[in-house]
């Protein structure tokens, strides 16, 4: 066996004691490029062995306690820590991060488009058909807008496990107001153990049959509180000129679906809405 130093092979005594069985029991020779041979067939070589392996665990505790105290320190001054980017920022080599405009817009329809009630998953998968990278060329899939649009970094906020230290600093992409809307109906408690129904089972499937725009999912305004299907007109080039009970238009696909069937064109006999002038 050949290490780099005996302190490379294992920094934790319990399995140490395991690997001086191994080694014993297969009869084999450690060498290593910073301190030679490593005999472990003798008291005083395991004796060694075993003081060795104790100051690298006491090394490496120190070291990660070291880190700890530099992340803590970077989140209390609302500096970023390093990694992976976040979407819709760029490092700036300062300890912020600047605005990337076009991951920016993205975040601003999505947002947009969730609070109108758009499914996640629609979004998603729109945003895979039109070719928008993710920071890491992935698909995007539903947990990652999630993560993204309930993230303190995008409300401009600094969090340190699980505690938010205020504002953070770089600018925010999303108002407050906007991001606590959007934390009350992406993190739910009932909706993350699964016992709330998705908003819409047809948004991003469901094309309007005046202009070709996919439906999105909206409640009514009224007491009623209807969900209803709507063809946007804020966004997207869509027309307005639809508008469905959700539940009629669940009904009506599930009677004239077919396995060759993309999904429903909801025409204007259907619509409760007419066309806007």
């Amino acid at each position: 066996m050949v290490a780099w130093h005996p302190d490379r092979l294992t920094r934790h005594p319990r399995e140490l004691e395991d690997l001086i069985d191994a080694i014993e029991t297969g009869h084999v020779q450690v060498e290593t490029v910073r301190a030679g041979r490593w005999d472990l067939s003798t008291r005083s070589g395991r004796t060694t062995a075993r003081l060795i392996g104790t100051v690298a665990r006491d090394e490496s505790e120190a070291k990660a306690e070291r880190l700890q105290a530099m992340h803590a320190d970077l989140a209390r001054q609302g500096k970023w820590s390093g990694g992976t980017r976040p979407f819709g920022y760029e490092p700036d080599g300062s300890g912020s991060l600047t605005v990337v405009d076009d991951e920016s817009a993205i975040i601003h329809e999505a947002s947009r488009r969730v609070l109108k009630g758009e499914w996640l998953g629609s979004i998603a998968r729109d945003l895979n058909q039109r070719g928008v990278p993710t920071v890491r060329g992935a698909d995007w899939r539903v947990e990652t807008l999630r993560r993204i649009l309930t993230s303190h970094t995008v409300a401009g906020r600094r969090q340190h496990r699980g505690k938010d230290l205020g504002p953070a600093a770089w600018p925010a992409i999303i108002d407050l107001t906007t991001w606590h809307q959007l934390r009350a109906r992406l993190i739910d408690a009932r909706r993350r153990r699964g016992t709330m129904p998705r908003v819409a089972l047809l948004a991003g499937l469901a094309v309007c049959g005046l202009c070709g725009t996919q439906l999105i999912s909206q409640r009514r305004g009224d007491s009623s509180r209807r969900r209803v299907m709507v063809c946007p007109s804020t966004y997207r080039g869509g027309c307005g000129g639809i508008q469905i009970a959700a539940e009629r238009l669940e009904e009506q696909s599930s009677n004239s679906s077919s396995p060759n069937s993309s999904g429903p064109t909801v025409s204007p006999r259907w619509s409760t809405a007419t066309t806007p002038s």
